[in-house]
């Protein structure tokens, strides 16, 4: 690696100043390179072989020969190719090796040599291709990427850091960063040696903006051997005028790719500030060359010491290039109209040199109209617009923005209207909607205000509108206050009502009018009403009561009240019973008669009532086939026989027959139902000892004992008997010692 500057340089194994022995060396020839061999044959045919201009050029220079052929090499490609006749033999060359000034010549030498890398023997195409990848990473040379050279950058385990087929359109100004243990590298900053070069790649981050001076100085690392992150450019212009993000931006035309190999995380990518346009902001990182929205990352770069910068995360084949601001989207304003009226929208944030195109739809759609601004007259509904954006060097925003203009419609006002009634002769109108605030309301187009309410309104048509805060006015609503209506006279009532205590009276309207509501209460002033027609049905009633009727005409208004009484019937007296006659079997009952009553009912259990043995309207009833010396009882109640809830309580008398010792008696008839009275058969008197049977018309004994005061309760054989005439028979011993025997019938009634 040198960059001659004037002079002659040799390096030789120096044994005498004609090269006759061992001579080999680099010799600055009017600013060329010469490669000779010692001993050429002929000596002169050594001098002056491969000769390359290395004037003033940072050079990778490299060289070889084979037994015919010398050749000298510049950036990887063959520059200079010279048949030998043969190489001499380098086996006597053991004296000192000379590098710069050739000291027998005594002649000035300006030249930069980097490194020197001498082998013994001629190398194969891929090991130069490894030495020669090496010396262009670490100092920054581009290899020629002709396809005859085949150049390939690759590290020293033959494994490919930049692949020139694949990489083809980027291989102008290639640079690298990498670590590869087998040769020390460890390259950790690096920009291309070539003048059009821009970028300079640093390993890590630099969050201060201060980067190092040479690579010996950066202290960031490599964390794996045969990592490479390696760039080349496309060779365009760094000129700003390309689209991207899909029209949001401005880029460079100049696109780098990237070749990453092994572990290399973030690198920051740092530019001279004077060496791209002043707009130049943004780094754009893609896989895709055209950096399209939602493929691309946007770093934005900081400036420091004269260097924009970055650090960013690249991968492998990814494409970066610098850009501009993106265009701004446009911030747009309007205001609410009034319908029928124009609507104007705005671009708040207008930029000089780009173009607003205003469009009815998303996509596609009319133009109607470019600029800043735009009005649109006698609009009736909402109406949205869509800007597009065109910047000056003519990319279009992907999306156009929507603007909407409202148009403000005020809808009629609803209201409700409280009409004069009986009691006030005038009127109110409340508004119930629209409402909100800044709303105004206004009566036969005046007297505008911010209350719902209208009131005190006489009987008339108004003219209702509301306006909003934005000064737009609904439709008219028309309300009429009606007159004040009458007040229904008093309803007619039947009354009074007569009922019996504990019983429901009906009340009556005597004259009620069609299409009026009749309300009724149980109290002159307030309460609810307990029901509401023109007959009303009382719920039970235990004494006398009054409700009050009123009338409610069609226009609402109420009548004053009307009593409606309702009295009870007085109960007759009970009648007052005397016991007249007793017999041994039998007791006359008689009563005195009740004013008011038209008959009597009379009981001797208090539940079932009979009409009196002296008929309906008679005033005694007779109890016979008693049995001797027993109390009985009577009820009798008074009766009228059209007002049956005036019959009177039942008053009581009790009467007892007389004894009856000289004999036995059986009844004539008995009930065996169940009702505790003549349930049984059985044989009454002052008896000592007896045997009672009962005899079927079969002649069989359905009962027999000789137990006093157990009688036969109609069955036989726990089956009950039929009704029917019974034969029975008794053999008894009084008390007085009078012996009985004797035999009768008795009915059996079921």
């Amino acid at each position: 690696m040198l960059n001659l500057k004037s002079g002659v340089v040799w390096l030789k194994w120096e044994t005498d100043f004609n090269g006759s022995t061992a001579r080999l060396g680099f010799e600055n020839a009017a600013g060329k390179l010469r490669f000779d061999f010692p001993k050429a044959n002929p000596a002169t045919a050594g001098q002056n072989v491969g000769v390359t201009n290395i004037l003033n050029k940072h050079t990778l220079s490299t060289a070889y020969a084979n037994a015919t052929t010398s050749v000298n090499r510049l950036n990887g490609a063959d520059d200079h190719t010279i048949a030998i006749p043969g190489p001499g033999n380098f086996a006597a060359a053991t004296t000192k090796i000379v590098v710069g000034n050739e000291n027998l010549l005594n002649l000035a030498c300006k030249v930069d040599i980097a490194e020197l890398i001498i082998y013994s023997n001629t190398l194969t195409a891929a090991e130069r291709n490894k030495i020669e990848s090496y010396l262009a990473v670490k100092y920054g040379f581009t290899l020629d990427q002709a396809a005859i050279n085949n150049n390939d950058y690759v590290a020293s385990n033959a494994s490919i850091i930049w692949n020139r087929a694949l990489f083809s359109g980027y291989a102008n100004n290639i640079t690298g960063i990498g670590r590869d243990d087998a040769t020390a590298l460890s390259q950790k900053q690096s920009k291309s040696i070539n003048t059009s070069a821009l970028v300079t790649l640093y390993n890590g981050t630099y969050a201060s903006g201060i980067f190092p001076l040479e690579n010996a100085a950066n202290t960031n690392t490599f964390t794996n051997d045969y990592s490479f992150l390696l760039t080349g450019d496309n060779g365009a212009s760094t000129t700003i005028d390309q689209c991207a993000l899909s029209g949001n931006l401005h880029r460079m035309q100049r696109v780098w790719r990237a070749s990453k190999t092994g572990t290399v995380s973030n690198v920051t990518i740092a530019v001279d500030q004077a060496s791209v346009p002043a707009t130049t902001t943004k780094i754009l990182v893609s896989d895709i060359p055209s950096f399209p929205s939602g493929a691309t990352t946007v770093y934005t770069l900081t400036a420091s010491g004269g260097k924009l910068y970055s650090a960013v995360n690249l991968n492998h084949a990814d494409y970066f290039t610098f850009a501009s601001d993106s265009t701004p989207i446009p911030q747009l304003q309007t205001t609410d109209i009034c319908v029928n009226t124009s609507g104007t929208a705005t671009i708040t944030n207008p930029v000089a040199g780009i173009t607003y195109n205003w469009y009815n739809q998303a996509t596609g759609g009319i133009l109607v109209g470019t600029g800043t601004s735009i009005t649109i007259p006698n609009l009736l509904n909402d109406t949205t617009l869509y800007v597009e954006t065109i910047s000056a060097l003519n990319c279009t925003l992907p999306n156009r923005v929507p603007v909407t203009i409202h148009v403000q419609t005020v809808a009629a006002a609803l209201i409700t209207a409280i009409q004069p009634t009986c009691t006030v002769a005038t009127g109110s109108i409340t508004i119930t909607a629209p409402t909100g605030t800044g709303y105004q309301y206004c009566i036969n187009g005046a007297n505008c205000q911010s209350g719902l309410t209208f009131s005190n309104l006489t009987p008339n048509t108004y003219n209702i509108t509301a306006v909003n805060a934005l000064g737009c006015i609904s439709p008219i609503t028309a309300v009429t206050i009606n007159a004040q209506p009458p007040t229904p006279a008093a309803p007619l009532v039947t009354s009074p009502v007569l009922i019996c205590a504990n019983q429901s009276a009906t009340l009556a309207i005597s004259n009620p009018i069609a299409g009026y509501t009749y309300n009724w209460y149980n109290t002159l002033a307030g309460g609810t009403p307990v029901f509401t027609g023109t007959t009303f049905i009382t719920p039970i009633l235990p004494g006398a009561t009054t409700f009050y009727a009123e009338a409610v005409n069609t226009f609402g208004c109420i009548s004053a009240k009307t009593n409606a009484d309702v009295q009870i019937h007085n109960k007759l007296f009970s009648p007052i019973i005397t016991v007249s006659t007793v017999t041994d079997s039998s007791i006359l009952f008689t009563w005195s008669t009740v004013t008011g009553a038209d008959g009597y009912l009379v009981s001797t259990d208090g539940v079932n009532y009979i009409t009196p043995s002296s008929g309906i309207n008679g005033t005694y009833h007779l109890l016979k086939g008693l049995l001797a010396n027993t109390n009985y009882t009577l009820y009798v109640k008074a009766t009228n026989s059209i007002i049956a809830c005036i019959t009177s309580n039942a008053s009581t008398a009790t009467g007892k027959t007389l004894p009856r010792y000289f004999d036995i008696y059986v009844p004539s008839a008995f009930t065996p139902n169940g009702d505790i009275k003549n349930n049984t058969l059985k044989v009454f008197g002052d008896i000592k000892s007896y045997q009672f049977k009962v005899f079927n018309r079969y002649g069989q004994i359905v009962f027999s004992t000789g137990t006093l005061d157990k009688g036969w309760d109609g069955t036989f054989k726990g089956a009950k008997q039929s009704t029917g005439t019974y034969v029975w028979h008794v053999v008894a011993i009084l008390n007085n010692g009078r012996s009985v025997n004797e035999t009768c019938t008795s009915i059996l009634i079921r």
